[in-house]
């Protein structure tokens, strides 16, 4: 029966609507039926269909800005965002995708805005330099530094100060499997929690300079 229909198939015949829809997650997954031994075309087919989906989403991971922290991770799993306090969690989340109220960000549609880090002023604010450049939050960093030196391997140590800033955040933000697997579940935690409220800290303060200039 089985062999029947993939000829038909092949061969451009009338076939059933089940073939049409193979038909479909052929062209779709790029499906080689003819590997398929007897019943096993459905355990065939799932692993198929699961090989494209991850190299689809491995694509969009190196070609998308706001995926650019979940690089190092080898398929589609969900992150919690880990800290109990839901402003924190919010801000993880923005961080996580590059996508938070920060003025790189928001220059492009406020003519009063250079871009400028709200904290310290010293160049462009983006996610990368309030966590892991900006002089105004030093003693935040330093708590993150000093979970990561205790909680890591030294191999996972050396690891993470050969990093760039990018790969960093995807230690700070806990989205990288190779170095935050060393960590316990209770530093991870920690640790998202002083990146959400770094965030959160700097809102506080770039809403309010916004009113003060109203």
């Amino acid at each position: 029966m089985f062999e029947e229909g993939l000829e038909d198939l092949t061969m451009g015949r009338g076939v059933s609507k089940w073939w049409e829809k193979i038909g479909k997650l052929v062209v779709l997954y790029g499906l080689d039926l003819t590997k398929i031994q007897g019943g096993e075309w459905k355990k065939h087919v799932d692993k198929q269909v699961r090989r494209k989906a991850i190299q689809d989403w491995r694509e969009e991971v190196e070609n998308k800005y706001t995926m650019r922290y979940f690089k190092f991770k080898e398929e589609p799993k969900f992150e919690d965002y880990l800290a109990d306090n839901w402003k924190y969690r919010f801000s993880i989340f923005e961080v996580r995708t590059g996508q938070g109220p920060l003025n790189w960000l928001l220059q492009k549609w406020e003519t009063d805005n250079d871009g400028k880090c709200s904290m310290c002023g010293s160049e462009e604010e983006t996610e990368e330099h309030l966590v892991v450049r900006c002089r105004r939050f030093g003693s935040i960093r330093n708590e993150m530094l000093e979970i990561l030196f205790q909680g890591l391997s030294e191999e996972g140590w050396n690891t993470f100060q050969q990093m760039g800033d990018s790969d960093k955040m995807a230690v700070f933000t806990a989205v990288h499997p190779g170095v935050n697997k060393d960590l316990s579940a209770k530093m991870v935690k920690r640790l998202s929690e002083l990146v959400g409220g770094l965030i959160v800290q700097r809102n506080v303060k770039a809403e309010r300079w916004e009113r003060e200039k109203r």
